[in-house]
Order: structure tokens, then sequence, then C-alpha cells
């Protein structure tokens, strides 16, 4: 078992800081609430600190001075006070960008393609350097070189993002939610 798990996360993600040791969960009810929680491994359970008003708990990092990153996210629409769309991205240092091109992508079709939004090719950038993965056309490279950054492609995933969408609301019309999984990660979604 052991092999097999240094096999699947051996070595470090595409950024260069280890991806290993997150995890995200998320739920929305027929009540109209959701929920977002994002986990990093061999540490206290959130920085025991809240996030200003927001009811956040941050989490802290896997390794002191990593620069992995990790995104919850929940929308909801105020007006008729239900969640819409909870979202967790984990990984590398790269999963708020993915978490954000998830979104995009999500939120500039009114009836999106939740599995292929997830699962398109992604960018990640830091430091002037861009990793590109497998799959993401020439058009993005030159793009990016164009906008003075060293580019390479990524031989490991970048980031992944999970989430569940509900066009019209989860209490109003449950039956227009959407789940993904990540095919880059070893995520479960359902919809009851």
């Amino acid at each position: 078992m052991a092999s097999a798990a240094k096999q699947a996360y051996g070595g470090t993600s595409s950024g260069g800081a280890s991806g290993a040791g997150t995890a995200g969960v998320l739920a929305l009810d027929r009540g109209g609430n959701a929920a977002s929680c994002v986990f990093t491994m061999n540490r206290p359970f959130g920085t025991s600190r809240i996030a200003g008003e927001t009811g956040i708990i941050p989490a802290p990092p896997a390794d002191i001075g990593a620069t992995l990153g990790v995104v919850p996210v929940v929308m909801a629409n105020q007006h008729r006070k239900q969640a819409i769309l909870a979202l967790s991205s984990t990984g590398d240092r790269f999963a708020p960008m993915s978490a954000v091109s998830v979104l995009l992508r999500v939120q500039k079709n009114f009836r999106p393609d939740l599995d292929k939004a997830v699962s398109a090719p992604r960018v990640g950038v830091a430091q002037g350097q861009a990793l590109i993965e497998q799959g993401a056309g020439q058009g993005v490279a030159s793009a990016l070189g164009a906008a003075g950054h060293s580019v390479a492609r990524s031989d490991r995933p970048i980031g992944s993002v999970n989430l569940m969408f509900c066009t019209a609301g989860v209490r109003e019309t449950p039956q227009s939610c959407k789940t993904s999984a990540d095919p880059r990660g070893f995520g479960y979604a359902v919809n009851a």
C-alpha cells in the first residue's frame, strides 16, 4: 500500500511544492446551505483564527514554509437565500489559479458542462515561470511567452478541483445541481 501511494503521489507536484497532504470536501443541502472545507496533513485543524467576519478558519500549510494552495469556495444568491456553488481546490501552489480557471469556465455558460470545465488543461504562473498542462494549445504557450513568461510543459497535474453547481439554486431546483470530481485526483462526486 505504501509503495502504491508513493508511486501515485511520488515526488513533488508540478510547481515544485508538495501537493500531497491536502484534501477538500464540499456539500450543498436541500435547505439551501453549503460548506466547503480543505484540510492539510500533519498539522492542527485550522490556524485557530477566523479570517475577518467570514467564518472561515484558514488551514495552515502541510509543511512549514510550503507554498501549496488550498481554496474553499461557496457562492450563494443572497436574494434567494440559497447556495448555488461549492468548490474545493487543493494540491500545489497553483490551486488558487486552478479554482479561478474552473470558476470562470462555469460562470461564462449558464448551463456549463462541469466535467469539461474541471478537466480542461490548466496553466500555473509564478515568478515569471508559466507551467502548462499537456493538452493546452500552442496558442496558450505563445501568449504566455509573449507576455514575458518562461514557458514549460508540466508533466504533473496542476491543482485539483471538485465542485457542485446548481444553476437555479439547490433549494428551489435541486434537479439543476451537477457535480464534478477532478480526474487529476482521487475525488468522488455524487448528487443524491
